[in-house]
């Protein structure tokens, strides 16, 4: 494993415990993720790392009233390995 993969492993271990933290978490991965969110249409969040998948649902979940969903798409052309989507619809 790469060392950023090791470092995004290891900081989604980290969940905090501040909604504030949340929120700022949160807003890093949608940065990362290049996701411009509009909560009235609904927004994907594409990453490489199930566990920030997991980490963006878990704090989606907990922060707000949002129909949240994880799909797993495998890498088309020359790249190997899964692509995450955390998909947010409005309720």
């Amino acid at each position: 494993m790469s060392f950023s993969q090791d470092t995004k492993t290891e900081l989604s271990r980290l969940m905090p415990d501040e909604p504030c933290c949340l929120v700022n978490e949160l807003s890093g991965i949608l940065y990362y993720a290049g996701a411009g969110p509009s909560l009235t249409d609904g927004f994907e969040i594409a990453v490489g790392s199930a566990a920030v998948a997991r980490k963006a649902y878990l704090m989606l979940k907990k922060l707000a009233d949002l129909t949240v969903a994880v799909r797993v798409r495998n890498k088309i052309r020359f790249q190997q390995g899964h692509t995450y989507l955390v998909s947010v619809w409005p309720q």
